[in-house]
């Protein structure tokens, strides 16, 4: 059909159950109209539900008297949604001071046409960085002394190319550059008080 499509993870864990994919989670989306098959030929399609919670208890109940094996077809998210997981760097600001490369890096989710996706209401994601990222906040033009802090060191924030999946280094920032910003949680030595006094916020200033 030469229709383009994504493959990508809409949970970011490893989680069991339908509703707790994140666009359903938000009300940003439905997984219905939805088709649930299995090997013998019976097909049962769910056309519309109240929500994606009643959605799971349904489509588990089929599974299980299909004998525990099915296959499921959810509706398909659209663009507009997926987009939003993308943000295009629109600002880099940089020095180099006591040794250490400084700076920040600033991010909004774009589309097709390299415009601010309207759902975030024109909130910008700063990332802070010293050689790597320590910081991600999200912050309003408007007013720039009001952030809302999303992660922090000693947890880790990686930046990705949007079209290869690359990691990039602070480095490579520039502007223009489309990219995907994610936060993954340190490993349980950094959050005891000897590790968060070196790798913590504190650390860093």
């Amino acid at each position: 059909m030469d229709i383009p499509i994504i493959d990508g993870d809409t949970m970011g864990r490893a989680f069991p159950k339908v509703d707790m994919a994140l666009p359903y989670v938000y009300g940003k989306a439905t997984p219905t109209p939805a088709v649930l098959s299995d090997a013998r030929g019976s097909v049962q399609i769910i056309a519309q539900v109240e929500d994606s919670h009643r959605f799971e208890t349904i489509i588990r109940s089929a599974c299980v008297e299909l004998g525990l094996s099915a296959a499921l077809s959810l509706a398909p998210l659209p663009r507009t949604l997926v987009e939003q997981y993308c943000c295009l760097v629109i600002d880099v600001q940089q020095r180099t001071t006591g040794g250490w490369t400084i700076g920040t890096a600033t991010l909004e989710p774009f589309n097709d046409e390299d415009e601010a996706v309207a759902p975030y209401d024109g909130k910008q994601l700063t990332l802070s960085y010293q050689i790597e990222f320590f910081s991600a906040s999200l912050q309003d033009p408007a007013e720039p002394t009001a952030m809302k802090t999303l992660c922090t060191t000693p947890d880790l924030i990686t930046v990705t190319d949007a079209s290869s999946g690359s990691a990039l280094g602070t480095h490579e920032l520039r502007y223009g550059l489309r990219v995907a910003a994610i936060a993954m949680p340190a490993h349980p030595l950094w959050l005891t008080e000897a590790g968060l006094k070196i790798g913590g916020p504190a650390a860093f200033g």
